[in-house]
């Protein structure tokens, strides 16, 4: 068979536009959305459906991390252009997640008559909590039920601006009939019954547009024994990791919601949404190149994967910091100017939403290498480890000290667990041939010119006291200039700064011939 080398530049930088491009649809559409709920509807629906989202997430485990298992057992067979075990693999994908679909279905209609016990305090008057939470519920099951098997095949060949367009297309369609029926009705079912109709459109998008881009491959065949029992290692690490994964996300609202409220939840879910949007615009970038990465890691050398890893690692830290400044200086002016102080947290909050996002940051890189080496079976022991104490630390901290406690445990678990234990095992499992604290001690030094950074330009800020509206504009300038002088100060001598920046001229440059460099660029 021959060996297929994904077009890694053209693809990583069409996933990134597109990938971008999806990211502001899905920012701005539930930012008006949002605004227009507090507005017409209250506080409380949005806490009513940060709750119902939260409790789904949790029924989500039923998938498992399949998909992220049969993506990695893909790119060797796509590597070989291997048409058989591709369409066994899809052939086996698309049974699984119809019994996935059929689980979180018949579980959630299970745990409906207890969803009383999971709110404190008293929701909107006019909404049945039961009824509602069965349109969440047919959301959540039916892309399972459906096509959603077929993702995989744009994800595996780093097609992922295809799915792009298609999600931003029907999104579009989808908020602005929400928008017309909160204006119109003022009423939540409305609103809510738009989504599965959307999902179920995406769907079918999506099954015949596959079928166009890749008809060769064809749900059929049986899996190699081998194949099956790597699927099946993958999966056992993943779910563990996945477990993690809700206890820092999802239990967070549930937790918030028993011990406090609707709306302390929607106060959380508001801020927790600027910052996970901003996440999600980060990760688009990992996200491009993720097949990429595979596919290097399938063909190429140890030294050449770790040259990528340091520079992709130092470029992030770069724009995550950066980030990071942006959210601890522009957070509150931009709050009061959405949602008024009445639905705002004190600035400690702030600081640990911002600590909150670093740290979801930084440990994004060596997650998209640890999937593509498969590391998820290694990483059993950390992810139980963290899914114990970020869930024992939320119950503890959250009960003493409310929405603060939740976030405070997440953090700290974030950081044991998700940057540190993490690089470890990949250092220890894959790049064998270099040490571990090399890597940490680089990233700690990132760490801390953030902080200076972020010091300083919070003190420049604190210096003038403004209306909000002022105020986001004089932080917002001050936040472009100060913090990425800082970091050229800082890193501009540094020998990853120059490889970065040549990296960077010669992904978004013309190809030029017998120019080795872009031939061996791993994405």
């Amino acid at each position: 068979m021959m060996a297929m080398r994904l077009e890694r530049k053209k693809n990583t930088i069409r996933n990134l536009v597109w990938g971008m491009s999806g990211r502001a649809v899905t920012l701005l559409g539930p930012f008006v959305i949002r605004s227009m709920i507090i507005e017409r509807l209250g506080a409380g629906y949005l806490g009513l459906g940060s709750l119902f989202t939260s409790i789904l997430q949790v029924l989500n485990m039923a998938e498992l991390g399949i998909g992220s298992a049969v993506a990695y057992c893909m790119y060797a067979p796509i590597a070989n252009d291997d048409t058989e075990v591709i369409c066994a693999l899809l052939g086996a994908f698309r049974k699984i997640y119809k019994i996935i679909g059929l689980v979180i279905l018949g579980a959630g209609l299970l745990l409906s008559p207890f969803l009383g016990l999971l709110i404190n305090g008293d929701v909107p008057a006019d909404i049945n909590i039961h009824l509602l939470y069965l349109l969440y519920l047919l959301n959540a099951s039916i892309s399972y039920l459906m096509c959603a098997y077929r993702n995989v095949l744009f994800s595996a060949f780093q097609r992922e601006d295809i799915l792009s367009k298609i999600h931003s297309a029907l999104l579009i369609a989808g908020y602005v009939v929400q928008i017309i029926i909160l204006s119109m009705f003022r009423d939540y079912y409305l609103y809510y019954a738009v989504v599965p109709i959307i999902s179920i459109l995406d769907n079918t998008v999506v099954y015949f547009l596959s079928k166009e881009y890749f008809p060769r491959y064809i749900p059929q065949g049986a899996l190699p024994q081998q194949i099956k029992g790597d699927i099946k290692e993958k999966v056992s690490g993943i779910v563990i990791s996945k477990f993690c994964g809700l206890t820092r996300n999802a239990f967070d609202s549930i937790i918030i919601s028993s011990f406090i409220g609707l709306r302390a939840v929607a106060i959380y879910g508001n801020y927790y949404y600027i910052m996970s949007n901003l996440s999600a615009l980060l990760v688009i970038g990992v996200t491009a190149m993720r097949a990429g990465i595979g596919n290097s890691i399938a063909m190429d050398t140890e030294e050449k994967n770790h040259k990528d890893i340091g520079r992709f690692s130092f470029i992030y830290m770069w724009v995550a910091g950066w980030c990071s400044i942006c959210l601890l200086c522009l957070y509150q002016p931009f709050m009061e100017l959405w949602v008024h102080k009445e639905n705002m947290f004190p600035f400690y909050m702030v600081i640990l939403f911002s600590v909150y996002f670093f740290g979801l940051c930084v440990g994004d890189i060596i997650d998209a290498y640890s999937g593509a080496v498969g590391l998820w079976w290694e990483n059993r022991k950390r992810t139980m480890c963290e899914a114990v104490c970020n869930l024992l630390l939320n119950i503890v901290l959250g009960y003493l000290f409310g929405v603060a406690g939740v976030l405070l445990a997440t953090v700290i678990t974030i950081f044991v667990f998700n940057f540190f234990w993490k690089a470890y095992i990949l250092y220890d499992r894959y790049f064998v041939s270099y040490r571990f604290f090399g890597h940490i001690r680089i990233n700690m030094f990132y760490m801390v010119v953030t902080i200076m950074a972020g010091a300083v330009s919070l003190t420049l800020c604190a210096m003038v006291d403004l209306k909000p509206i002022y105020a986001l504009f004089f932080r917002g300038v001050v936040c472009v200039f100060v913090p990425n002088l800082i970091f050229f100060l800082a890193y501009g001598r540094l020998s990853v700064y120059k490889d970065a920046e040549r990296f960077i001229k010669t992904l978004f440059g013309r190809r030029r011939k017998r120019d080795r460099w872009e031939d061996d660029m791993p994405i």
